[in-house]
């Protein structure tokens, strides 16, 4: 049997989480306002993964981005997974993005005349500062490589007048990163860097 998640007054997309409702059979359902103010019994299910995310007052533009007989565009995609790590609160990375779109994002009509469309398939949604969310001004495209750059676990080291990555000391040392791990952690970095 799975852990009970407790999803009073939580957000999820346009659902306002009020309490815990009767269940129907062994279904699990809460008690939901929508922005619109109308009140409803969401099975748990629905919510956690995203099913449902209002009463059905707001409906999605048609198309979302996806023209006709084509596959939905790479923005488009991108927008939905962030709506489904930022106002899922089941979602597996929850505890790190839940929270953090802009309400004005939680309708991709705005989020789509926010942001430019990417250069190309390759390329990320990035947030700038990593302390904000996902909000106009804190977003870029960006290939995956510099979106690792980008990450609260990269180590940054500062040696002689210059900062980067320990894997950028690596490449230039010609050695690779667990070898300049290893020789910072016996020696210290001034000792580990210098030639």
């Amino acid at each position: 049997m799975g852990t009970f998640v407790d999803l009073t007054g939580r957000t999820v997309g346009y659902w306002a989480v009020l309490a815990r409702g009767e269940n129907s059979g062994s279904v699990t359902r809460w008690l939901c306002r929508c922005v619109c103010g109308t009140e409803r019994l969401v099975r748990a299910g629905h919510l956690a993964s995203g099913a449902s995310t209002n009463c059905g007052c707001i409906r999605p533009p048609k198309k979302h981005g996806q023209a006709a007989g084509k596959k939905f565009s790479k923005k488009y995609r991108t927008w939905r997974s962030m709506m489904a790590r930022c106002t899922n609160p089941n979602h597996k990375n929850a505890g790190i993005y839940y929270g953090l779109m802009c309400q004005d994002w939680l309708e991709f009509t705005n989020f789509d005349k926010d942001v430019p469309d990417p250069p190309s398939e390759e390329y990320t949604i990035d947030r700038i500062e990593n302390e904000k969310g996902y909000e106009h001004g804190n977003v870029r495209w960006v290939l995956m490589a510099e979106q690792h750059r980008n990450q609260r676990n990269c180590r940054w080291i500062e040696f002689d007048g210059k900062r980067q990555l320990l894997t950028d000391w690596a490449k230039e040392l010609c050695i690779s990163d667990s070898t300049l791990h290893a020789r910072i952690k016996k020696w210290g970095i001034n000792k580990a860097l210098s030639r």
